[in-house]
């Protein structure tokens, strides 16, 4: 070992060295982080579980509308096919003109709405 070393050992040796935080205070600073973070992540474990209960929610109901909104349009396709074999236009029908502009709003929320929320992990 270098002289220079030894000689700082040894003063280090007979001295006392005071510390620049106790280690109480750093203890105490830790608690308070580790309280926070506890907090936050039950929150935020709360707020996944409330996202994934809805999400599954919305999940079954994008299911069930996506099969409700093919059979409406099929049942519609044919009452226009219907009219058009009567000579009648379906625009003529005010529930056909109602009709069709709630099944072009429709389509674009069925078709997309897997795709506006991610799925929970």
């Amino acid at each position: 070992m270098k002289p220079n070393v030894k000689k700082i050992l040894q003063k280090f040796s007979t001295e006392k060295i005071e510390l620049a935080r106790k280690p109480a205070s750093i203890l105490k600073d830790l608690q308070k982080l580790d309280s926070k973070l506890s907090k936050e992540e039950t929150k935020i474990e709360k707020t996944y579980l409330q996202y994934k209960k809805a999400w599954n929610e919305w999940d079954a109901l994008s299911n069930s509308a996506e099969k409700d909104f093919f059979k409406l349009t099929d049942d519609f396709g044919g009452v226009v096919k219907a009219l058009n074999e009567l000579d009648l236009r379906p625009h003529d029908v005010p529930e056909m003109v109602k009709g069709d502009e709630i099944i072009t709003k429709l389509r674009s929320i069925v078709v997309n709405m897997k795709d506006l929320y991610p799925a929970p992990n």
